[in-house]
């Protein structure tokens, strides 16, 4: 009796431990399920923040781009087969702690950059046909984008124009350009423009560049060296016509952008000035 009834103690502990092992190994994967679950939640939720911060950044640029485009196509264009016009686009100077105007080293840049024009073979750019600023606007009046054309605009003889091309009125300095474009009148030719460098991008769009034509979406904040080239071909494709097969021509503006970089090097151009100034 007694062996028998030790063994049957014996037997209920076991089934009692078995139980809480099994409770437990159920709340261990509960847990896991859990966490798991909360893992994939976190996943999802940071996989669509950044495709929602794709789609609201990306396609817009796209979609100005194509307002752009769309502006250009829809003047009359007197331009010839073939033409092509070339739109530049600088940052102002550099700004460093002054309130409205260019450093010394500023300045040296826009002396620099009216050498990098001219009708030279050694010339890096032809001569421009326009000249374009953001003017001086608001309680700070900053004049750096015009001062960065001053010299190119002594050495050509060209006035800058600026007046009423506020940031907020960019739209009449794009609608300017884009006549002087498909009149023909630039054909071959050079715009350059100087502008803030968060606005670039922006400006880039409305001139019909963006991303998939090859402008930037966004300008480096400590960058001054870099600009934004877009140009501009007129031509005349074909197109085969889906109702009768027949191939059609429509002359278009196409538009590519590339970014590029003017090369000043101030510790260069102070030993290019002593040379010259006959010092050692």
């Amino acid at each position: 009796m007694t062996a028998h009834g030790y063994s049957s103690i014996e037997n209920k502990e076991t089934d009692e431990e078995l139980q809480t092992r099994g409770k437990l190994t159920i709340t261990r994967m509960r847990r896991a399920v859990v966490v798991a679950f909360l893992a994939l939640v976190l996943l999802t939720v940071s996989f669509v923040s950044n495709h929602s911060s794709f789609t609201q950044t990306q396609p817009s640029s796209y979609l100005y781009s194509a307002k752009g485009l769309k502006r250009l196509r829809s003047k009359h264009a007197t331009a010839e087969e073939g033409c092509t016009v070339d739109v530049m686009i600088f940052r102002h100077c550099e700004k460093g702690n002054l309130r409205s105007h260019c450093t010394p080293e500023g300045l040296r840049r826009a002396s620099y950059l009216s050498t990098l024009f001219g009708s030279t073979p050694s010339s890096r750019w032809p001569t421009p046909l326009a000249l374009y600023a953001r003017p001086p606007e608001g309680n700070r009046q900053v004049m750096r984008e015009i001062e960065l054309l001053t010299p190119l605009s002594e050495k050509t003889g060209l006035q800058i124009q600026s007046n009423g091309y506020e940031i907020k009125n960019k739209i009449d300095m794009v609608e300017d350009i884009f006549q002087g474009i498909s009149s023909g009148e630039w054909c071959g030719g050079v715009v350059v423009i100087s502008w803030k460098h968060e606005n670039i991008p922006k400006l880039s769009n409305q001139l019909g560049c963006g991303p998939l034509q090859g402008c930037p979406s966004h300008y480096p904040v400590h960058e001054f060296d870099q600009l934004s080239s877009i140009r501009y071909m007129y031509s005349t494709p074909e197109f085969s016509s889906k109702k009768n097969g027949k191939v059609e021509e429509h002359p278009i503006w196409t538009v590519s952008g590339s970014t590029q970089y003017m090369g000043f090097d101030i510790v260069r151009e102070d030993k290019i000035r002593k040379e010259e100034l006959g010092g050692e």
